[in-house]
């Protein structure tokens, strides 16, 4: 029996060490391989080598293609790839294959879908396939370039007709009279020998080619992939019309077939020139690789869309100005998704699949017979995303916070796959504003920070010669949200406090230096900073346009002010941290010169808050806050500045995403109680039928935008009160903020164990236990009193 590992090459902590040569550095022995046609984009084809062993071998090869593939050993799949990067950064996969002596086939299935057809995120450079194995006495048996591999031009799936879904892989058209069923054990006919093209190459090699992939080892794990059983039917009718979903009209035999199958139970017979209509309710958010097995049924027609909620109309009308509402619910309302679709060819068992992975709550499955009857074998889903798991646990005396956790859990997973995302059912970007609060909420519940370093090191190899990073990336369109860009800095001093990394964070802190120059450099007379050109997105506030504070786009403003004076003075610490004195003071002197400018311009001594326009006629939470967090005011200053902000009721109040500052000034001022009350809109989600995090308040596009999840973060950070005190989380600050709560307890994942807290309140009395990791020390605080801890278990009494 064949076994098949993906090696990690890879891993935390992330050191000098390289690759040796060629992986690491140098031409590689084999090359790059395609179709001799070079179709054109999209298109799909199959590479395949067979080959003998005369005894048991474990052999070791290196796999990447442009732009997706498959792979596949003696029909079996083994994995899939590359693990998505972008033109600076291409990623090849290593897999050791433990193979018996006798005859084996590798086979690859690859697509290259291209500018009018890919994900926007999926980026490319030139279709063709690479295997590489990484023993010279193999490299003549399988390494492409070097011995003859065949090619298979696909033919059976094509792209319907239409507009393309900039961010995601569009809708597949999957005709299975001509498809190359069997392809992964060799079958069919049509297979020719393919053209070697240009040898491959590492990122290192000098003067690589613009046509060339610069190839580095993948980082990451392997995406789940696990068999889920399932769905339940929540309507099934004869007919295929676009109409409500009315109980009145729902089939419920249909329906309880439906169910049966969707539990491995029972297949489903569709008669000849017959109809169906079937709406399944997954009961959670999925990200998920269908798998829809039919028999027979030549000539019928099958689609399977997916959708996140069902809406009350498909329009926006001013009756609804929620057109989903309670997302639990289908009566009366209309299914609006992506489709797939898929053209049975009357063969047995024949199984439908897309290319790429789908999301959502909701499937809505539409099946029209022919002459012959059809016979529906299963539908299974294999659950797809990267493998995070809540390692972390927090238990609390107020049920609300705990029944909002799975919610943000769902969400930050079904966000994290071989990138982070915005939300995986719309664009499937990786933005760096929304990458911040997912990558800290990371921390606060897996130890493995492979993902977050990844998404570091891809907005470091963004940087444009505007001297901004990329607001989202990898990403085939470049696009600019300078306020992004400095996010992207808090990001790089994230990873050194919570993880250290000290390498990573090294070589990105030349890009941030460059940012912040970018910024104080487009200072003012008054010497405050201009906006710089893009997209000055800042939040998603009812009322300001397109997501910018008034005039943020075209005039000085204090939210992007106070924003600088914030990441000048964590640049500080990053400097400070890495050896560098001077030119921390030289951060924190800025910092200190754009403050005082922005109290003189925008501060009210009426009002005791600052303005967000020099007029003075425009307020936002989002100002004090940042000036808040800024480390610029005293702390008496800041207490009084979040009192104003609490009594004030004519401000712009952050949402689901800005929220993150605003529970962080709430920890800095200890006003637990205006935490508490923004966190009634988490405490919501359930009873509304949400199963992630959503985008933005009122009619919000996406049900699942993983930077709502960041409450769970502040379940740790802000009321347990573990943060760390120095990089790489060597020590620890603990100062647990409770509000009402007379007791709390949690475990919070470091980097050498757990951190354990276990709080007992009796009037101003907090008794804490305490147990920190080997040879890690810290400090608890709690009010004025500050107490040294030690590893291992500390009681601590507080009064």
């Amino acid at each position: 029996m064949n076994h098949v590992t993906k090696r990690m090459i890879h891993e935390p902590p992330f050191r000098e060490e390289k690759p040796s040569a060629p992986w690491g550095r140098g031409n590689w022995p084999c090359s790059w391989i395609c179709h001799p046609s070079d179709p054109q984009c999209p298109f799909t084809s199959a590479f395949k080598k067979e080959f003998d062993l005369t005894s048991s071998e474990e052999i070791r090869v290196h796999v990447s293609s442009d732009e997706r593939y498959e792979l596949y050993l003696d029909g079996e799949l083994v994995g899939r790839g590359p693990e998505r990067g972008s033109p600076e950064c291409w990623y090849f996969e290593t897999y050791d294959l433990d193979l018996e002596a006798g005859s084996h086939l590798l086979v690859a299935r690859v697509w290259a879908l291209g500018p009018n057809r890919a994900p926007t995120a999926q980026m490319s450079m030139a279709p063709g396939f690479l295997l590489a194995p990484e023993s010279e006495e193999h490299q003549g048996l399988l390494g492409t370039g070097l011995t003859p591999w065949q090619v298979l031009l696909f033919t059976g799936l094509n792209y319907p007709e239409g507009p393309h879904n900039y961010g995601i892989a569009d809708g597949i058209e999957f005709d299975g009279a001509s498809y190359p069923w069997g392809f992964e054990t060799g079958d069919g006919s049509g297979w020719i020998e393919a053209k070697p093209g240009l040898v491959a190459k590492s990122g290192a090699t000098p003067k690589l080619s613009s046509q060339a992939q610069p190839l580095v080892p993948a980082i990451l794990p392997a995406m789940l992939n696990e068999p889920r059983r399932l769905g339940r039917s929540r309507y099934a009718s004869a007919t295929v019309l676009q109409e409500k979903y009315l109980k009145a009209a729902s089939d419920p035999e249909t329906a309880k077939q439906w169910d049966r199958l969707l539990g491995g139970d029972a297949t489903i017979t569709l008669p000849a020139h017959s109809q169906l209509r079937i709406l399944i309710d997954l009961d959670d958010y999925y990200c998920a690789y269908p798998e829809l097995t039919t028999s027979r049924g030549q000539g019928s027609r099958i689609s399977v869309s997916w959708a996140e909620s069902l809406y009350h109309t498909v329009e926006r009308t001013p009756e609804w100005p929620d057109r989903k509402g309670n997302r639990d619910e289908v009566e009366g309302k209309f299914f609006v998704g992506y489709a797939d679709y898929f053209r049975p060819d009357g063969g047995s068992k024949r199984k439908f699949r897309p290319l790429w992975w789908r999301a959502g709550r909701y499937l809505e499955i539409l099946i029209s017979t022919a002459e012959e009857a059809l016979i529906v074998d299963d539908l299974i889903f294999y659950e797809t995303r990267y493998p995070l798991e809540m390692e972390s646990r927090v238990q609390f005396e107020d049920p609300r916070l705990e029944e909002a956790l799975p919610v943000m859990v769902r969400a930050l997973q079904t966000c994290s796959h071989e990138t982070y995302m915005d939300c995986p059912y719309y664009e499937q970007l990786m933005y760096t504003g929304d990458t911040r609060l997912e990558i800290l909420t990371h921390y606060a519940l897996q130890r493995d920070y492979r993902l977050p370093a990844k998404a570091v090191r891809l907005f470091q190899l963004s940087l444009s010669s505007n001297g901004l990073t990329k607001s989202r990336y990898p990403s085939q369109s470049g696009q600019f949200i300078p306020p992004f860009s400095l996010w992207w800095v808090t990001m790089v001093h994230d990873l050194a406090l919570w993880r250290g990394e000290e390498t990573l964070v090294r070589q990105a802190l030349p890009v941030c230096r460059l940012v912040l120059d970018q910024f104080t450099s487009h200072l003012t007379a008054d010497g405050v900073p201009a906006p710089l050109e893009g997209w000055n997105f800042m939040d998603w506030v009812p009322g300001w346009q397109y997501g910018c504070c008034p005039d943020g786009d075209m005039s000085v403003n204090s939210v992007q002010g106070w924003q600088l004076v914030l990441v000048l003075a964590l640049t500080a610490q990053l400097e400070e941290w890495m050896g560098e004195p001077e030119l921390a003071s030289r951060a924190t002197k800025t910092a200190g010169k754009l403050a005082t400018s922005l109290k003189e311009k925008f501060w009210s001594e009426t009002r005791g808050l600052f303005a967000d326009n020099p007029s003075h006629t425009s307020w936002s939470e989002h100002a004090q806050c940042l000036a808040i967090l800024s480390g610029q005011l005293t702390l008496d200053e800041e207490a009084a500045l979040m009192d104003a902000m609490l009594a004030a009721d004519d401000l712009a109040q952050t949402t689901i995403y800005f929220a993150h500052y605003y529970f962080e000034a709430c920890q800095r001022t200890g006003r637990m109680d205006a935490f508490m009350e923004r966190m009634q809109l988490w405490f919501g989600l359930v009873d509304k039928g949400f199963k992630t995090t959503f985008e933005k308040p009122g009619d919000t596009r996406s049900d699942c935008h993983a930077w709502g999840a960041h409450p769970l973060y502040h379940y740790y950070a802000t009321i347990l009160g573990v943060r760390p005190a120095s990089p790489g989380f060597e020590t620890v600050r603990i100062s647990p903020q409770l509000g009402k709560m007379e007791s709390a307890s949690g475990s919070l994942v470091h980097p050498r164990g757990h951190i354990d807290v276990d709080y007992r309140k009796s009037g101003r009395s907090l008794k804490a236990t305490i147990t920190l990791p080997e040879g890690i020390t810290g400090t608890f605080r709690h009010g004025e009193i500050e107490i040294p801890l030690s590893a291992g278990k500390n009681q601590v009494t507080a009064e």
